[in-house]
């Protein structure tokens, strides 16, 4: 018998499959992620649904030898690297996010009644980074550098990924040059997404009236971590005996500008609704939150300080496809190869997360008779994922590579030990291509 998740996994494949087929084969569709119309029309090697494939193969070794190891899992003569580099410069990175955006849609779709929530709401946190490029004048020129006190470093590129803490799916990513600020690109990560019935979670460095005007115009709930020095208000509020306040905030000069920059249009003098609260942290600092969650009997104290605390998977999302699924280490050097590279490490994440769903069941059995709760060992379900994505959507028995990932899967657990802290350490500048931050050695 089928368990629900994986029966839910099995539609989900294969609406990836239908529309891997029917982009590939229909030249409508397959046009759309083309930069070419006549890319992708010869009969070649690499033909649009094995590039596509190949991309989402983790290459993070020798081009010539991942080739030769894709092509001898398929039972094919490979190809060169040269080919390979020439066909994928035909392929748009859209492709790839609307791929995953499909995966997310049908996530959701086909697991309406028992994906995890908040209070009925789903718990999406939105937060950036940095990472380093490889150091070519297109991306130079395409991304920027950071400052140096040396000079013009390598260049970098801030993404902004918009995250399900609760159900592990990463829902959009976005690439932005390094000079856009995390707050700039919040509304075009949130654009044509469905935001009700959900709550986003944002850190201080998002907090300014316009962006909540925005979110409470769109009917978006949100909690925001507020630095203590934001304004008059906080300031006063903090020096104040009081724990939960409901205040009218108004618009700054530079919430006044960005605002009307996007065609809004309001005085001064137009209020905006918002509850402040103070949370005391263990180590005895106060944090002061923004929400407009105003029910103070519904959404206690206590329930923010919990809520907000969970959006720290966004960080540790950030540590596995970083450190594990080595987001920096790309596989080409122009600005099409490192975008396909983000959208691939954000579809196989999510494919990792769906699998790794179906092992609840199995893993909540191996907890009743352990001290500590168990989960999955996602350094090692890497491994079994580079080869089991081509499985999967090359071959028809899309339950059979299923559970044969979820056996993988279920063999590697690693204790969840409740009360561990690490402090932020601030990260040198490494003196290898390749460095682990963690006591896990890569698996990919």
């Amino acid at each position: 018998m089928i368990q629900p998740m994986a029966d839910s996994n099995i539609k989900i494949i294969s609406e990836l499959k239908n529309f891997l087929e029917e982009t590939s084969q229909m030249q409508s569709k397959r046009n759309i992620y083309s930069l070419n119309p006549k890319d992708f029309t010869r009969n070649r090697k690499l033909d649009f649904k094995t590039l596509s494939l190949l991309i989402l193969h983790s290459l993070k070794r020798s081009l010539s030898v991942e080739l030769q190891d894709f092509f001898g899992h398929m039972g094919r003569e490979s190809c060169t690297k040269q080919a390979f580099s020439a066909q994928r410069g035909k392929l748009k990175p859209s492709f790839l996010e609307d791929w995953n955006a499909l995966l997310v849609k049908s996530f959701y779709g086909y697991n309406a009644d028992v994906s995890k929530k908040w209070k009925g709401m789903l718990l999406w946190s939105i937060d950036g980074s940095t990472t380093p490029l490889p150091n070519s004048k297109e991306l130079r020129e395409k991304f920027g550098c950071p400052g140096s006190r040396l000079g013009q470093s390598n260049p970098a590129a801030r993404i902004c990924v918009l995250y399900d803490v609760m159900n592990h799916l990463a829902i959009k990513g976005l690439f932005q040059p390094y000079a856009e600020s995390e707050e700039k690109v919040v509304l075009d990560v949130l654009e044509g997404l469905e935001l009700s019935p959900s709550l986003l979670l944002f850190d201080r460095g998002y907090p300014s009236y316009w962006l909540m005007y925005c979110l409470i115009n769109r009917q978006t709930h949100f909690v925001m971590r507020v630095p203590s020095n934001a304004n008059r208000t906080v300031k006063a509020f903090i020096e104040s005996d009081l724990s939960d306040i409901t205040v009218d905030i108004y618009p700054s000069y530079k919430s006044l500008a960005k605002l009307k920059q996007m065609g809004i249009w309001i005085s001064q003098t137009t209020p905006l609704k918002i509850r402040y609260v103070k949370v005391m942290l263990d180590t005895g600092e106060v944090e002061v939150l923004a929400t407009n969650l105003y029910d103070s009997s519904l959404y206690t104290i206590a329930d923010l300080k919990k809520v907000y605390f969970m959006r720290w998977g966004i960080e540790t999302f950030y540590g596995y496809v970083k450190e594990e699924l080595q987001l920096g280490q790309f596989s080409g050097i122009g600005d099409i190869c490192i975008r396909q590279d983000f959208a691939a490490n954000l579809f196989l994440f999510n494919l990792q997360s769906l699998i790794e769903k179906q092992c609840e069941p199995y893993i909540e059995q191996v907890c009743k008779t352990r001290i500590y709760k168990y989960k999955v060992n996602k350094n090692i379900s890497w491994a079994s994922m580079k080869y089991g994505v081509v499985k999967l959507f090359l071959f028809r028995n899309t339950n059979s590579v299923l559970m044969e990932l979820q056996h993988l899967f279920e063999k590697h657990l690693v204790p969840i030990r409740p009360g561990r802290k690490f402090p932020r350490a601030r990260k040198g500048r490494p003196n290898c291509k390749n460095y682990t931050l963690t006591n896990y050695k890569r698996a990919l």
